[in-house]
């Protein structure tokens, strides 16, 4: 093998492998800030919100309120779900 070839493909292999390494911190990255995440989301539990109805508006890139989707039917004055 060319002593020239050698050294472009040793270099192609070290660009692989911080491309890997890139990847694999990113996804640790990803799982990190899913678990904050669900951390920050505990912050909610025994809390009382009141929305003023069931979309967000963007403007100008912006949501000035949220949206929240329950997954069953709810009624009362306690919001009960059946």
């Amino acid at each position: 093998m060319d002593p020239t070839e050698f050294t472009t493909q040793l270099a192609q292999f070290t660009s692989l492998e911080e491309l890997t390494n890139v990847n694999t911190n990113l996804g640790n990255l990803l799982t990190q800030q899913a678990t904050a995440n669900n951390s920050l989301a505990v912050d909610f539990l025994g809390k009382t919100i009141e929305a003023s109805g069931n979309s967000v508006d963007l403007k100008n890139g912006v949501a000035d309120s949220i949206c929240f989707f329950l997954g069953s039917i709810c009624s009362g004055s306690h919001g009960e779900c059946s």
